[in-house]
């Protein structure tokens, strides 16, 4: 199972550095994915939701995949004034506290690149659309996102390709399986293309990781060990 055998999906920064710093392993490999995607107020309620209800996982997805640099997260500036409104509607709807949902936003928006092109809802807009979902579509097309983070049908209604926690949830496997495959093949196969003192300088951070695996990859835990020692 992916999720047993794992290194950390963060280790995908540094890789991402060092793959394009190496154009014959990257030819060999191949680059991360990388999306783009606009976030929309009902789905950071939701995920606010979750973060209040169970702590103890500790960060979302969407939060794992961003620290990843496999996803970038863009919002509209509207997206502060929409999610007042949002938050009061779901704390009456939920009986949860406000204040929780506040501080739990206050941590969740550093994932956030802002947009300043629309503060409110355009001023002209077609009679069939809501002008408070058309910031988040408007902002898919200019800055070419691959879709909006949404539980709202209006958004694909007005034209956006509305993602939901379905496409969060397979990136994240995605990425998992990824970073196992890069992992192995930049120590084992492919060590050769690779300068040496490049790599050591991301073997510190996946070897504690990969003491966490099963024994079945303690020998590329050893190899690793050895390639910094030289």
């Amino acid at each position: 199972m992916i999720q047993d055998l794992r290194i950390d999906t963060a280790n995908i920064r540094h890789f991402r550095a060092l793959l394009g710093g190496d154009e014959k392993l990257l030819a060999s490999i191949g680059q991360f994915a990388q999306f783009r995607v606009i976030i929309d107020a009902n789905f950071v309620v939701g995920a606010l939701l979750q973060k209040i209800k169970y702590p103890e996982r500790g960060p979302t997805a969407l939060e794992e995949l961003v620290h990843a640099s496999v996803i970038e997260v863009y919002a509209p500036r509207w997206l502060e004034t929409d999610l007042k409104s949002a938050i009061q509607q779901i704390c009456k709807k939920k009986k949860v506290a406000e204040a929780d949902l506040w501080a739990a936003w206050g941590h969740y928006q550093a994932l956030i690149k802002w947009d300043e092109t629309w503060g409110k809802p355009p001023d002209e807009f077609k009679p069939t659309d809501d002008p408070k979902d058309l910031p988040y579509v408007l902002l898919e097309a200019l800055v070419g996102a691959n879709g909006v983070l949404s539980n709202d049908r209006d958004i694909e209604r007005m034209g956006g390709n509305r993602l939901t926690l379905d496409f969060v949830f397979s990136t994240r496997e995605y990425a998992r399986a990824a970073v196992i495959d890069v992992s192995i093949s930049v120590s084992g196969k492919f060590l050769g293309t690779v300068a040496i003192e490049s790599l050591v300088a991301v073997i510190g951070v996946i070897k504690g990781n990969l003491a966490k695996l099963s024994p079945k990859w303690s020998s590329l835990q050893n190899s690793l060990q050895a390639i910094a020692q030289r």
